[in-house]
């Protein structure tokens, strides 16, 4: 296991230095050059960039494994930092940024095309600029209280973990920083939060058909005007 072991470090942290490396550019470019037409996604492009330089120093310094067995699940460091009173909190920081960097894409794309098709939104309410950040504010408490509360670890999980981690991979966790959680019991925040990124998704799918059905509508009109700004509207939307 401890070629396993090896072999992931190496694959992760090359991959990992690579990200943070292309999003610390990301981040200096936003931040530097400032284009005209990318003004008002300046603090999504930012977040983003942000929330991949830290995912992938975590990433780097614990090189998380993951592993389930019978609803059990665990997440622990086998990279070059492993120890629980400085890995635990990069391990926490890991599942953090993993959710935003999920959540970043719903909503700056809800936000683009609210901007892009439901223009005249921000022009009667221009406080609705506010909102995309609110609510991906709102989603990563949620999710930091899950990761809390219901993921940190306990003797009990500890115990638990080590047992099937042992017999299924020859590692012991007892010394490593882990988060995890059990199918048999779960907690009331984490089950609240576990159906809102589908949600999400199926939302802005439904939306986004929508859209098209119009745009095809406009189509079969034969409105030139209307058909153009429908084309690049779906343009917009799809990339």
């Amino acid at each position: 296991m401890d070629n396993l072991e090896s072999t992931l470090s190496i694959v992760v942290i090359i991959i990992g230095t690579i990200s943070a490396i292309f999003s610390g550019f990301l981040a200096f470019l936003v931040l530097r050059v400032r284009p005209t037409y990318l003004a008002r996604y300046q603090h999504i492009l930012v977040a983003i960039a942000l929330t991949g330089v830290c995912y992938s120093i975590c990433e780097i310094c614990t090189v998380p494994y993951w592993y389930v067995s019978d609803g059990d699940f665990v997440l622990f460091a086998v990279g070059p930092i492993q120890s629980r009173r400085v890995s635990q909190a990069l391990l926490y920081a890991f599942a953090i940024s993993f959710m935003e960097s999920l959540f970043l894409i719903s909503y700056s794309f809800a936000f683009q095309y609210a901007q892009v098709c439901r223009s005249e939104w921000f022009r009667t309410f221009q406080f609705l600029i506010y909102i995309p950040p609110l609510i991906n504010f709102i989603i990563i408490s949620n999710w930091l209280l899950a990761v809390t509360y219901c993921f940190a670890p306990t003797e009990q999980k500890i115990k638990k973990a080590t047992e099937f981690v042992w017999e299924h991979l020859k590692i012991k966790i007892g010394h490593r920083a882990s988060l995890g959680f059990s199918l048999e019991k779960i907690p009331f925040v984490l089950a609240s939060l576990l159906p809102m990124y589908p949600a999400v998704n199926t939302i802005l799918i439904i939306w986004q058909i929508k859209d098209y059905r119009n745009y095809f509508r406009f189509c079969n009109r034969k409105d030139r005007r209307i058909s153009v700004v429908g084309r690049r509207k779906s343009v917009i939307i799809s990339i």
